[in-house]
């Protein structure tokens, strides 16, 4: 049997060679693509399941896939309630959680759990409220930080007795500055010796830092108005001294002469003649120690002696408060300039005087 299938093979080998020739070619064999995605996608998960399928044939006991648990499950106690499992987020779901795309959910804080009868601690009551706050006051006018007229209108009062203060503070100092610089003055003029000491010491007192002033006197005159007008009068000195004997220095000779020639006194020159002729220089004088003594007397807050730097340093951020506090400074010295000038005109009604 074993003959004629040869010879049955050997005859079809010869008829295959003889036809060769008379046969069309065979079209070349095309080379496989690659696989779409979906079946790529299909063969590497079925690698995988073939992977742990072998797995667990090496391991029978252990579980592929599977992560262990945490802690045991015991019993559900009188307050634990038995939540069902909820599914495990993708992996998709948990890039977008890192990204931020998602919300994460609440985590419990340890002192929020379940009390027995259903109570439950607040705590983020007081958070949660000054967050509302914050949201409504938003939109209002000193939540900007501007200029706000209604609150201005609304908290004037308390700018009045400060602005009251601040102006006994200068008026006590320039008084007592003039007392004392007017006295010496007059001194000097007659012994013209004791000018350039005088001058000396009262421009010492000039050069000391205000604030510095004030923290030296504190243990000697205690917290209070006293510290500030002393050292507020001590300031204002140098101004008005050098500004009297400048007035008197300024007297022309023939108007001395002219009322030595009418018998007056030395006296009565002085007083009828001498300081007349110098209240321009005079008044001028008291206009630059009042407002310099105005700029002064806002740091007469850290002696505890009030005034309007006490609502300038109550709040320095907010506008509305420094615009107020500093514009009654600005007036206060405007209002004692025109005080001045007011009392000059009084005194000086002769230089207005004309000639027939």
């Amino acid at each position: 049997m074993a003959r004629p299938d040869r010879a049955r093979r050997a005859a079809g080998r010869r008829g295959a060679r003889a036809d060769r020739g008379l046969r069309p070619p065979l079209p070349a064999a095309r080379r496989r693509g690659r696989p779409p995605a979906r079946l790529a996608a299909r063969r590497r998960a079925r690698g995988r399941h073939r992977r742990g399928r072998a797995a667990l044939a090496r391991h029978p006991g252990a579980r592929h896939g599977r992560r262990p648990a945490r802690r045991p499950v015991g019993p559900a106690g009188p307050r634990d309630a038995v939540r069902p499992r909820r599914r495990r987020a993708g992996r998709r779901h948990r890039r977008a959680q890192r990204r931020g795309h998602l919300p994460r959910a609440r985590r419990r804080i340890p002192g929020d759990r379940p009390q027995p009868g259903g109570a439950r601690r607040v705590t983020l009551a007081i958070p949660l409220a000054q967050v509302q706050l914050r949201d409504r006051s938003q939109g209002t006018c000193e939540s900007r930080n501007g200029f706000c007229p209604d609150w201005i209108a609304d908290n004037w009062d308390s700018y009045v007795d400060p602005a009251v203060r601040h102006a006994l503070l200068v008026a006590l100092a320039v008084l007592f500055g003039f007392a004392i610089a007017f006295g010496l003055a007059l001194l000097a003029h007659r012994r013209r010796a004791l000018v350039a000491p005088i001058t000396a010491v009262t421009g010492v007192l000039y050069t000391i830092p205000s604030l510095a002033f004030f923290l030296v006197l504190l243990p000697v005159t205690g917290r209070g108005i006293t510290t500030a007008v002393i050292a507020l009068t001590a300031f204002t000195l140098l101004i008005i001294f050098r500004n009297i004997m400048l007035g008197l220095d300024n007297v022309p000779d023939e108007a001395r002469d002219a009322a030595a020639g009418m018998g007056m006194t030395d006296r009565q020159v002085l007083w009828k003649v001498e300081l007349p002729l110098a209240v321009p220089e005079i008044v001028a004088g008291l206009r630059v120690a009042a407002t310099t003594s105005v700029g002064l007397a806002a740091l007469a807050f850290f002696a505890g002696a009030g005034g309007l730097g006490g609502a300038i340093y109550a709040d320095l951020t907010f506008k509305s408060n420094i615009v107020v506090a500093g514009g009654l400074c600005l007036l206060l010295a405007a209002l004692f300039d025109a005080l001045f000038v007011g009392i000059e005109r009084l005194l000086t009604r002769w230089r207005r005087a004309v000639p027939a």
